[in-house]
């Protein structure tokens, strides 16, 4: 190392600095070692295949370490494969892993983690650590079963998709759907459903149709392919409880039965596959249509029953009024009969009585006749043609004419 000096003091080069601690680390570290942290960036570059992760160490929010590492290409291939069988997930930000590493230092680059392996095992309790945590607290915020216990539209109409138009999950939810017996209306809203930014952009789409759910009648959840790869970010607890408290129900078609899900835990119904998702669907429409079925033969039922009812109790109703009827002519032709006769009777009392009266009548007009009244001695005495009732109406000289029975004479007054 070329020592200078300034004012009798020693100046070393950056060079000098670097390779000093170059030395000493390579002194110290000379050995592979395990060491556990979090990629906070995992910074894979595709062209070349090599990864740059950046190792983190936090005490809650507050990262108390950090440092880059390092994973070449020939190494990461390897690691990932293993990592991706035995996880089910790969290698991404926030995961916490065991690397096995050593410590190298170089002028130019600087301090950095050369990782050689990756122990999953150590991961895969993390994770599933991670996940045992987001269920205890989704249960201890009582919303675990929330979104199971909306009910379901008896006929879904109107169907939000959050998936990726592109994906063969999608294509195969579509064709699904297709089948339908009464139309289904599909509404796509795109978003990455594994890896880097799934949690994000899930949780944006879901909050998007929220704002919009009077519009539609369920949520479906597909994802196309990964096998069982990729699934960790459905076990966090954010994307979970957005989809525990949503307001409709949601329908998921993101994995396989061996890697159940707290997203899937939570939603309403999960489905192995989109498939099985698009089938789920069909089966309401069948359970509606044989409701329906059910409903028209029971409506169909109690109105043919309502009207047989009915015809019987119009026939009743009939054939009583026809008795009444038949009874009331038959009472009132008696009464009738009877004031007929009574009629007739009285009629013929009244008829002789007033023939004897008219007898009577007639003997008494006979008997006051003037002719029969001349005949027992009496007479009738005129003046100019009329009766004499008193004799203060005469006077001397006046002619008068005496009628009698048998005959008549004529008279002066004197």
């Amino acid at each position: 190392m070329e020592e200078a000096s300034y004012n009798d003091r020693k100046i070393y080069s950056l060079s000098d600095v670097a390779q000093s601690l170059k030395s000493v680390i390579e002194q110290n570290y000379v050995r592979d070692f395990y060491v556990k942290a979090e990629i906070s960036k995992l910074n894979y570059y595709p062209h070349s295949g090599h990864c740059y992760p950046d190792l983190v160490e936090k005490s809650g929010a507050r990262i108390t370490a950090q440092l880059r590492a390092t994973i070449w290409s020939s190494d990461y291939l390897r690691i990932r494969k293993k990592f991706e069988e035995v996880t089910g997930n790969s290698l991404s930000d926030g995961l916490q892993v065991l690397c096995l590493a050593r410590m190298t230092y170089h002028p130019s680059y600087g301090l950095s983690l050369h990782i050689k392996d990756v122990v999953p095992e150590y991961s895969l309790g993390e994770l599933a650590k991670a996940k045992q945590e987001t269920i205890l607290q989704l249960q201890k915020d009582g919303v675990f079963d929330l979104n199971k216990t909306l009910a379901f539209p008896l006929l879904p109409k109107h169907i939000a998709v959050v998936s990726v138009s592109t994906s063969k999950g999608y294509e195969d939810f579509m064709s699904i759907m297709k089948q339908a017996t009464y139309p289904i209306n599909t509404y796509l809203f795109p978003a990455l459903l594994q890896g880097d930014g799934a949690i994000l952009s899930i949780s944006e789409q879901l909050k998007k149709i929220a704002s919009m759910h009077k519009y539609f009648d369920a949520v479906v959840i597909v994802r196309g392919g990964g096998g069982d790869v990729g699934l960790s970010c459905y076990d966090n607890y954010g994307l979970a409880s957005l989809i525990a408290n949503f307001p409709l129900p949601i329908i998921t078609g993101i994995g396989h039965s061996t890697n159940f899900t707290v997203s899937e835990m939570v939603a309403h119904h999960a489905a192995i596959t989109p498939t099985d998702t698009g089938n789920f669907l069909l089966e309401k429409q069948v359970f509606f249509a044989e409701q329906l079925n059910y409903f028209q033969n029971s409506i169909a039922g109690f109105a043919g029953q309502t009207l047989m009812s009915a015809r019987q109790n119009i026939q009743q109703i009939s054939q009583y009024i026809k008795n009444s009827t038949d009874k009331l002519v038959l009472s009132n032709r008696q009464k009738l009969d009877y004031f007929v006769r009574q009629l007739v009777y009285s009629s013929n009392q009244f008829i002789n009585q007033h023939t004897h009266n008219v007898q009577l009548t007639k003997e008494r007009i006979r008997l006051l006749n003037p002719k029969n009244i001349l005949k027992r001695g009496f007479s009738i005495t005129l003046k100019n043609d009329e009766i004499v009732k008193s004799s203060k109406t005469l006077k001397k000289g006046d002619a008068l004419k005496t009628m009698f029975a048998n005959g008549e004479t004529t008279s002066i007054v004197n």
